[in-house]
């Protein structure tokens, strides 16, 4: 199902050989800035929404 999916929309990559998954590995600044927002999360887990108001939002 992702497969077929993914020949629709150009965000979606499915990784089918092992080999693929090294060229879309996280640079160093993306793994720092992803560890920075989790441990802001983990700080302050109340400035964050649920799925069900992000949703919501984005079918007004």
């Amino acid at each position: 199902m992702l497969l077929a999916l993914s020949k629709d929309y150009d965000f979606l990559k499915v990784l089918t050989e092992p080999d693929e998954e090294r060229e879309y590995e996280l640079s160093p600044e993306q793994e720092n800035e992803l560890d920075r927002r989790y441990k802001n999360f983990l700080k302050n887990p109340q400035n964050g929404k649920s799925w069900n108001e992000v949703k919501q939002t984005l079918l007004a």
